[in-house]
């Protein structure tokens, strides 16, 4: 995917992955760290002295704890993504230290339950796939070496093809998992697209603005903070349709549509919204009455100043806008809905007057 792309989905990723990496992070903190106190139950054998394994295995544990802990606070930070993704290769290595331990007898550990802790590691915690692939390497590498230095049985091939298989497999299923998870969210970042941005003039729909309007403005209520809401109409827009037929309405709505996306209420907290038809809705959160309306006044000045080329050869045809602006202090405009009334009455004071207005209303 390109580069926005893939970090939103990798933002993504790391939020609907964030319980199952802290919950395997903890207990692989608790299993490694913990050796000291349960390790009369696997260091079994008198006459090896293990000693020197805990506490690598105690120093690993807190390490583990501490990526846990750091993925709980911000799973987004970049420094807490390296350290989750190095820590996993590094837990590779160790699981094969102790498959080492066991196979020279000093401890008594299962290769099923390091193959059972790396396959989890690898599927359910969602990390890229180059660092999945060199995980899989690294495990291969690593029991291949172990099986051909300590392993002298005629089962040796056996062995390793089952290393082989177990790698192969989970690196299939990490990239089946991977790849499922980007087609889904491809799928729901398309379906929000669509049912949130009108396609002819990458607005917001109807849709959007019943998702957000209600939100920002009790947001803006909660933080008393002031707010801006102004209802915008075409002037004689019918006409257009009726003269030049729909496709020509069509192409000024569009022009209308990119200049107000690319120039106008474009901070993360304002709306922008094509309310029904010809009328578009915006909404300035955070912003100064001042502000508000000399940006309102330059949107109909910029409109004004369009020209619509409706055929090749064909004179450009020149459009002008009339609007109702609302703005001020959240906790003095009563509610949402009656402001949305207000900026409705003010718009059709702008017509009344003669249209290719303004007709604004300031509440302290």
């Amino acid at each position: 995917m390109p580069d926005p792309l893939e970090a939103a989905y990798q933002r993504e990723q790391a939020r609907l992955y964030r319980r199952p990496r802290i919950l395997l992070f903890s207990l692989l903190a608790l299993f490694f760290g913990g050796a000291p106190y349960y390790g009369h139950s696997i260091f079994f054998d008198a006459t090896h002295d293990v000693t020197a394994f805990e506490w690598p295995l105690v120093i690993s544990g807190l390490m583990l704890a501490a990526v846990a802990m750091m993925i709980y606070v911000n799973p987004d930070c970049r420094l807490s993504r390296w350290l989750q993704t190095t820590a996993s290769v590094a837990l590779c290595i160790g699981i094969e230290v102790l498959v080492y331990l066991g196979d020279r007898g000093a401890i008594l550990y299962s290769p099923g339950v390091a193959s059972t802790i790396f396959g989890s590691i690898i599927i359910f915690t969602g990390f890229f796939n180059r660092w999945i692939m060199v995980s899989c390497l690294i495990w291969f590498g690593t029991c291949a070496a172990i099986t051909l230095t300590l392993d002298s049985s005629p089962l040796i091939g056996l062995r390793l093809f089952g290393v082989g298989l177990s790698a192969t497999t989970y690196l299939l299923a990490a990239f089946m998992v991977d790849r499922n998870a980007r087609v889904a969210w491809v799928n729901r970042r398309h379906a929000q697209l669509t049912s949130t941005v009108d396609p002819l003039t990458g607005l917001g729909t109807r849709a959007e603005f019943n998702q957000r309007y209600q939100k920002q403005f009790q947001q803006a209520l909660r933080d008393d903070k002031p707010v801006g809401v102004m209802l915008l109409d075409l002037d004689f827009f019918k006409r257009i349709n009726d003269r030049y037929g729909h496709l020509a309405g069509d192409r000024v709505l569009e022009a209308v549509g990119r200049l107000i996306v690319d120039r106008f209420a474009r901070r993360p907290g304002d709306l922008r919204i094509r309310y029904g038809g010809e009328e578009i809705l915006l909404l300035w959160y955070d912003a100064s009455a001042d502000a508000v309306n000399e940006e309102a006044l330059r949107l109909l000045d910029e409109i004004r100043q369009l020209r619509v080329l409706l055929e090749i050869n064909s004179e450009p045809l020149q459009v002008t806008a009339s609007a109702g602006l609302i703005c001020g202090k959240a906790g003095a405009m009563a509610d949402s809905t009656a402001v949305l009334h207000r900026a409705d009455e003010l718009l059709y004071e702008a017509k009344r007057r003669g249209r290719d207005q303004l007709v604004a209303e300031h509440r302290a």
